[in-house]
């Protein structure tokens, strides 16, 4: 299959693998390491057609960028190392691929893993799609920002793979409380200047907005309001992540606007 993967990974020892072995069938797989010190980098160099190293960045987005001149294909899988994708959806993916000239992107379905168990509400339940994770490298401009990290070129647009019950990419996305809070408050750290940078700007009223529309979204659109105790922890924890979000970007841009008062 004349695609390039690029998995970028970190201390990702336990699904690893699994991960790669799927992608192995990709004419290129391309695995950047951040200084993992369990057997991350051991079990990359099993599968990698190219491996390596690069220095430790909070946000894979980051990173994705600095890697460009090594890929060989047109078309590129980015796969975190917690994500299996199915043979199924690599055949679809094979198809539509090798079929397209108008789309810079193609959405590609996803399933949400919490504590090795599928999520079914929730604003991170059910059936999802993601088109960051496959794209045309000549047809994007590939941003260092965590909230957009690919832009569409014009004139193409976004292609779809339809969801179904075996195309699914299963993302085993926290394992546990402590990683989720761990990996979201490294986020939050992001959130200020990534919104920023995307041109939104602080108000109270759009916090109110932007917090209310994450209840709506995670209790109601999703159903999380009928969930598990997982999902309506989760949709709890939602609102909360996107209202801190805010505020990050208020003490982002109130920092930034003092530094360049302060050159004037």
């Amino acid at each position: 299959m004349k695609i390039s993967a690029v998995i970028i990974t970190f201390n990702e020892e336990k699904y690893l693998e699994r991960c790669l072995n799927q992608l192995a069938v990709c004419d290129q797989l391309i695995v950047v390491d951040l200084g993992s010190d369990d057997r991350s980098p051991e079990i990359a160099k099993q599968f990698a057609t190219n491996y390596f190293t690069h220095k430790w960045e909070p946000l894979v987005e980051y990173v994705l960028p600095d890697i460009l001149d090594c890929v060989e294909n047109d078309w590129v899988i980015w796969a975190d190392p917690d994500e299996i994708f199915p043979e199924q959806l690599l055949k679809e993916i094979g198809d539509i691929t090798s079929k397209t000239n108008d789309f810079a992107q193609v959405e590609i379905p996803f399933q949400f893993y919490f504590l090795g168990k599928p999520l079914k509400k929730s604003v991170w339940g059910g059936k999802r799609y993601f088109n960051k994770k496959l794209f045309n490298m000549n047809r994007v401009r590939l941003l260092k920002n965590m909230n957009k990290a690919v832009e569409v070129c014009e004139p193409y647009t976004i292609g779809k793979i339809e969801w179904t019950e075996v195309n699914a990419v299963r993302h085993y996305w926290i394992d546990s409380y402590s990683e989720l809070f761990q990996k979201h408050n490294r986020y939050l750290l992001q959130e200020g200047k990534s919104r920023y940078n995307r041109g939104e700007k602080f108000s109270i009223k759009y916090w109110l907005y932007s917090v209310v529309k994450a209840a709506y979204d995670s209790f109601f659109r999703r159903r999380g309001i009928i969930g598990n105790f997982s999902e309506i922890f989760l949709s709890f924890f939602y609102v909360w992540y996107i209202s801190k979000s805010i505020w990050e970007l208020r003490k982002f841009s109130k920092a930034h606007n003092s530094t360049n008062h302060s050159r004037t």
